[in-house]
């Protein structure tokens, strides 16, 4: 695609080779782009679902049960290979290769030079270590230093808990995972055990904040479960528009790089993507999360990045805009 993609890596196991490539590919269903990018100091961009053709990958679901879709998306050491993946992705029309796709060109926008931006907060029941809330804090200043206007947002209006407990109910549903590996003989790895114990741990010490479904029947609890999501992507668009949003920042994770296996869960990216919206990890020495409004869309070329987005340190950005803003994104890092 470009002398600047140098080397290709792709997703094995539901984690990127993040570190090791120019450009990597991953299909994710709730942190392999972002985690991956996050740990190894990368850029990381996970799409809206079926934006990026991924067809004919194997899927950990069972077919048919994909009901919070995975999506496949770049991570690479610098901005403009990402720029270059989805630029020439798009530019070939995968819909042709792809019934799946959602086709939607590269665009072409104007720069929107003061930004209104959303701080979703630290959840009480995902507690953040220092070198985040640092990090968040940081990056608030900076760019309230460049003119941009901080909203800050309450739980209440993010609802990370409830759309936690609605992405996870719905992938309790679908046992196709473990099943490939029961079948398999392999023994269940050290990372979902741990993943298992931490999620169990909460809701050991926490109520659960949606109504109880224990009695339902799974195609019942299936219905319930899409009921509420549906009810909490329609509160996202309200609260958007109520406070005239171009981006979202957000943590994203609660902590930094851990050992191997003890990553433990991914609130803060299970949310988003529960929402199924598109956002950006971006580095220059810490990790944030950045939204954008819907329809809202910027593309812009390396050599025209200047101004304000361009002194902005390294922050994980997650873009809360409902889908196709990739351009705009890349342009605001």
């Amino acid at each position: 695609m470009s002398e600047a993609l140098t080397i290709i890596g792709t997703d094995v196991g539901g984690r990127s080779n993040a570190s090791n490539v120019s450009l990597s590919l991953a299909d994710r269903l709730s942190g392999s782009i972002r985690v991956p990018a996050l740990c190894c100091g990368t850029y990381g961009f996970r799409p809206s679902a079926s934006r990026v053709p991924n067809a004919g990958t194997r899927a950990c679901s069972t077919s048919g049960m994909r009901f919070i879709l995975s999506c496949a998306g770049p991570l690479s050491t610098d901005l403009d290979g990402l720029e270059v993946f989805f630029s020439s992705v798009f530019d070939i029309q995968p819909s042709l290769y792809d019934s799946t796709v959602i086709d939607v060109p590269w665009r072409n926008v104007t720069v929107k030079p003061k930004l209104r931006i959303g701080l979703v907060p630290e959840h009480p029941v995902f507690p953040l270590h220092p070198p985040i809330k640092r990090i968040l804090a940081e990056a608030v200043q900076r760019l309230e230093e460049q003119g941009h206007e901080i909203i800050r947002l309450t739980n209440e209006e993010c609802r990370i808990r409830e759309l936690n407990e609605v992405a996870l109910g719905i992938f309790g549903l679908d046992q196709g995972a473990l099943s490939h590996v029961i079948s398999a003989g392999e023994p269940v790895v050290p990372a979902l055990q741990h993943i298992g114990a931490q999620i169990a741990k909460v809701k050991q010490f926490h109520k659960p904040s949606l109504p109880d479904m224990s009695s339902m029947d799974r195609l019942a609890k299936l219905a319930a479960l899409n009921t509420c999501r549906a009810e909490l992507k329609e509160e996202y668009r309200g609260m958007w528009k109520q406070h005239n949003l171009d981006l979202c920042l957000a943590p994203p994770a609660q902590n930094t790089a851990v050992a191997h296996d003890a990553f433990g869960p991914a609130p803060y990216t299970i949310f988003l993507n529960c929402l199924d919206v598109c956002r950006l990890h971006s580095v220059w020495g810490f990790p944030a999360d950045i939204s954008l409004v819907p329809g809202m869309c910027h593309s812009i070329r390396a050599s025209q990045r200047v101004g304000c987005y361009r002194h902005l340190p390294g922050w994980r950005r997650s873009n809360c805009t409902r889908m196709w803003v990739y351009e705009r994104l890349i342009l605001a890092a």
